[in-house]
């Protein structure tokens, strides 16, 4: 059902490629058109798994439909054209019709735009005594945001979890287990990756801090606080 749209491009698409590569002057024009963007996605699908080429893969269908549907125009008047005038009053104009609702319906608009967001790319070594000391000062059950939570899951095998960050973040609901605060929140956000940063401020984080029991002090340029909340469980 959803790609039958594109199914009826690709049709008249088959019809106009004939057609298009049959001109001496904009037959090779046309022809690399549909090519080049086919030609990019067969480059990257081949070339591995990164982020750079998964990106390519995904932008390149744009093209590739942008091809199909100039394929797609020119079978289209190629099959009016041999109807002649015996065909059925409503045929040529559906034809056109027919066509933009196929285009756009089946266009690749989601993919056209990839949303970037703010993240740290590298862990300091600041972060990662931090999250070092949680971890064996607080057995894994501690919070952060995910780039934190990220580094203990992968070098400790930990379940700390940036759940209760965000609810902190986003209702005002204070973790009852220890919390890695980091400083460039109030600048950057929490990380609350594959979303958008979470806002927040530095009066919010200093309030957090002056009526709980700040347990560490990182000191670096990034710097990191661990803080137990007053009257929590202990526990996430």
């Amino acid at each position: 059902m959803y790609t039958a749209p594109l199914a009826v491009l690709v049709v008249f698409a088959g019809w106009g490629i004939p057609i298009a590569i049959g001109r001496i002057t904009s037959g090779p024009v046309v022809l690399a058109l549909l090519l080049a963007p086919i030609v990019c996605s067969g480059f990257a699908l081949t070339a591995g798994l990164s982020p750079e080429y998964w990106v390519l893969t995904i932008r390149s269908q744009t093209f590739v439909h942008l091809s199909v549907i100039t394929m797609a125009a020119i079978g289209a008047i190629g099959l009016g054209r041999q109807l002649g005038p015996r065909a059925l009053p409503l045929i040529k104009p559906a034809l056109p019709m027919v066509l933009i609702i196929c285009a756009l319906v089946s266009a690749p608009l989601a993919f056209a735009g990839l949303p970037v967001f703010p993240y740290e790319s590298t862990t300091t070594t600041g972060q990662f005594q931090a999250v070092t000391f949680a971890t064996e000062q607080f057995n894994g059950n501690w919070t952060s945001d995910d780039h934190l939570t990220r580094v203990g899951s992968n070098y400790y095998d930990i379940g700390a979890s940036p759940g209760p960050t965000y609810e902190w973040m986003e209702d005002g609901t204070v973790p009852s287990c220890p919390v890695i605060v980091q400083e460039s929140w109030s600048k950057t956000g929490v990380q609350a990756f594959p979303t958008e940063p979470i806002a927040t401020d530095s009066d919010q984080l200093l309030q957090f801090q002056v009526q709980n029991h700040v347990v560490y002090h990182g000191g670096s340029s990034t710097q990191q606080r661990i803080i137990i909340p007053s009257g929590g469980s202990g526990s996430c």
